[in-house]
This record gives C-alpha cells, sequence and structure tokens, in this order.
C-alpha cells in the first residue's frame, strides 16, 4: 500500500507560487519584493534630494506638492515597504532553522500576511503615483487617491501584524526541547524584540490611519482627516 500523493502535481506554476506555506519559498519571497521597494525607496529619496538641492537644471518635479507627495513616499517606502520586510524575510527563513522548528508557525497565515501585504503595497503605491499619498501641504492632492493610499497602508500593515505573530510564535512556542530562550542565536533574539516592537506599535499606526480615513470619507475633514494633517499623524512612525 502506497501513501497517496499531495494533489500538487496539476498544480499550475502561479498556483504553487500563491498556495505555497514554506518559509524558504516566503522569506525569498519577502525579501525579493523588500529589496525591490528598498531600490525605488532609495531611487525617490536621491530624485527629492536633487530637487531640494535647487539646481537650476534640476526640475525634477513640477511643484512644491509633488516634492512632499515624493519625499513621504519614499519615508513610508523605507519602512513600511522595504527595511521591515526584508527583516521578516531574513526571520522567516531563517529563524525557523535556528529554533528547530519545522516550519514557521500559522503558515498559512504567515503566507496569507505576505499577499495581503504585496496587495496593499501596490494599493499604497497606486495611490502615490495618482496624485494621493498622505496629503500635501496645500491639501491639492485627490481625496479619493489619498483614500486609496490610506486603505493600502492599512492591508500592509495588516499583512506585517500577521507575518510578525507567525514569526514571534515560531520562536517563542516552536523550539525544540531543550533550547531555552537564554540559549537561541542572537538573530532570533533580535527578531524577538523587533517584533515585539512592531506589535507594539503598527496597531497604534494603523488606529492613526483609521482615524484619517473615516474623517476624510466619512464627512467634511476637521482634524485627522484634513490633507495638510494626515502627514503630521502618521509622521511619528517613519521619522
Amino acid at each position: 500500500m502506497t501513501d497517496t500523493p499531495l494533489e500538487t502535481d496539476g498544480a499550475t506554476a502561479l498556483e504553487r507560487v500563491v498556495t505555497s506555506t514554506d518559509a524558504n519559498t516566503l522569506g525569498r519571497y519577502w525579501l525579493g519584493a523588500g529589496s525591490l521597494a528598498l531600490l525605488a525607496s532609495l531611487l525617490t529619496g536621491v530624485l527629492v534630494a536633487f530637487e531640494r538641492l535647487d539646481l537650476g537644471g534640476a526640475e525634477v518635479f513640477g511643484s512644491a506638492d509633488e516634492v512632499f507627495q515624493f519625499w513621504s513616499a519614499h519615508r513610508v517606502g523605507l519602512v513600511l515597504l522595504a527595511i521591515v520586510p526584508i527583516l521578516v524575510g531574513l526571520g522567516t527563513a531563517v529563524a525557523p532553522l535556528q529554533v528547530g522548528s519545522d516550519s514557521i508557525a500559522f503558515p498559512r497565515m504567515a503566507a496569507f500576511s505576505f499577499w495581503t501585504w504585496l496587495i496593499g503595497a501596490g494599493t499604497t503605491v497606486t495611490g502615490f503615483l495618482i496624485d494621493g499619498g498622505l496629503g500635501a501641504p496645500d491639501a491639492g492632492g485627490q481625496r479619493q487617491a489619498v483614500a486609496l493610499t490610506l486603505v493600502g497602508l492599512l492591508m500592509v500593515i495588516g499583512g506585517l501584524l500577521g507575518a510578525t505573530v507567525s514569526l514571534l510564535t515560531t520562536i517563542v512556542c516552536g523550539r525544540v526541547v531543550g533550547l531555552t530562550l537564554h540559549r537561541i542565536p542572537l538573530f532570533s533574539w533580535t527578531l524577538l524584540v523587533a517584533g515585539t516592537f512592531w506589535l507594539l506599535t503598527l496597531p497604534v499606526l494603523a488606529a492613526n490611519v483609521v482615524l484619517a480615513y473615516v474623517d476624510l470619507r466619512g464627512r467634511t475633514a476637521v482634524r485627522f482627516g484634513a490633507e495638510d494633517a494626515i502627514w503630521e499623524q502618521l509622521s511619528w512612525a517613519f521619522s
């Protein structure tokens, strides 16, 4: 009697990519997407720096409004679309090996978190590119595009939180018998500390985003949703 193989032979390449719950594969997804976001964020930062030098032939953007939008996109992308995802990717691939776990905890949630983050990242970037972003000083952005950016940020934050929960659970509860927290490798300890910090701060950022979105969409913006105040509410996370 032979074991029945898993029904994956008939799956297409796209189905295998989307449905994979392997820790190494998910780690590569995070690292690849985060690296691309890092390059894009650095390029945006360089363009903004050239513009702020006020060189005669370096008129990259058409107005101060565009400069602010791309500057804020650089800050947001560097933190939520690049640095944190790269660390999550490294942790997803390395932490299970360091603690002796067969796989990452809650693998389906880990996979769902990545795709949620990826879709949210695309939505956020789209919002910035169509004159949205996090609101400009002169309130020149399009309100619908600003709302789209906020929705994308919520998805990004949700994806990062889910991946962090999966990662921390692996480190704390997925260790082999006899491996105490005092004996885990330094990298896993670093992830444990960083992940705890993310779990404490990202929900606060999400609450700020929700307040801004509700005010922006629900009624005439008075404070949180006013386009010139949105960045003031969220900038603490990117400082």
